[in-house]
């Protein structure tokens, strides 16, 4: 999917009452900037801040660049806002920026602390069933990609799987044992399907009754999914459409009913 010019805000649909921290809330959605017909922001929520892919290699250069980010787009508004979680960069790896991530990780994380508002944070991923599915829709079953199989379509040694959104979970849960990470919590940034009413509804389902996934069946998974609104600015085709609501925030469908 393509990065919006503008930062990037992540909505939690719940409450939440740390400042940068960890808490028990699963499920939001992601509010792009690429319209011009967009709904004036709303009040009284929390919200993940992004980082720009092109600030990256700014706040990798050094933490006084990282202090400055922080001065200019969180610490005005960190008494008026529930900042849960800064997310440095979107779709960036692989690609021209990602040399900079971990370093400029390292340097918002120290300026975080030394302002004594942050905790240790889990590790943003996107997951695209919908992208998977539109590529080779002739190999990957609609049912798979729209958690509605009724019996398990991957298995994988004595895990079993129904959907691929937990099969790309899983993928990336052993891709970082592989490396000897396994005490990282994850939190799925982005994921949509352009069949979205019964993915969608699936997929909030699924993180209100903490399903997790087989490898990691007693982890709750929170996630966001992808978006508030129709973006018009958007590239033609199907990106334009992923809103939940039209920008006169008629919805385009109900995934609470």
């Amino acid at each position: 999917m393509a990065t919006c010019s503008l930062i990037l805000l992540c909505f939690l649909a719940t409450s939440y009452t740390n400042v940068l921290g960890d808490d028990n809330q699963e499920f939001g959605v992601c509010y792009g900037f690429n319209g011009n017909n967009l709904p004036s922001p709303r009040s009284g929520i929390a919200l993940v801040l992004g980082v720009k892919n092109e600030d990256i290699p700014t706040l990798a250069s050094s933490q006084q660049a990282a202090e400055q980010w922080f001065n200019t787009y969180v610490q005005p508004y960190v008494n008026d806002v529930t900042i849960r979680l800064i997310a440095v960069g979107n779709e960036v790896v692989p690609g021209q920026y990602s040399d900079g991530i971990v370093p400029a990780m390292q340097n918002l994380q120290n300026v975080i602390h030394n302002h004594g508002i942050g905790n240790l944070a889990p590790l943003l991923v996107n997951l695209y069933p919908y992208f998977a599915y539109a590529s080779d829709p002739a190999h990957v079953r609609l049912d798979y990609a729209q958690f509605t199989a009724s019996q398990p379509v991957v298995q994988d040694g004595n895990l079993a799987y129904m959907s691929l959104f937990k099969a790309m979970f899983d993928c990336f849960v052993w891709a970082m044992e592989k490396i000897g990470v396994s005490d990282v919590d994850l939190v799925v940034q982005l994921t949509t399907v352009h069949l979205a009413r019964t993915y969608n509804k699936n997929f909030l389902d699924h993180l209100l009754n903490h399903a997790g996934s087989p490898k990691r069946p007693l982890v709750y998974i929170e996630g966001f999914v992808f978006s508030v609104v129709d973006e018009n600015l958007k590239s033609a085709g199907v990106e334009q459409a992923f809103g939940m609501f039209q920008p006169n925030l008629q919805p385009n469908y109900n995934i609470f009913s």
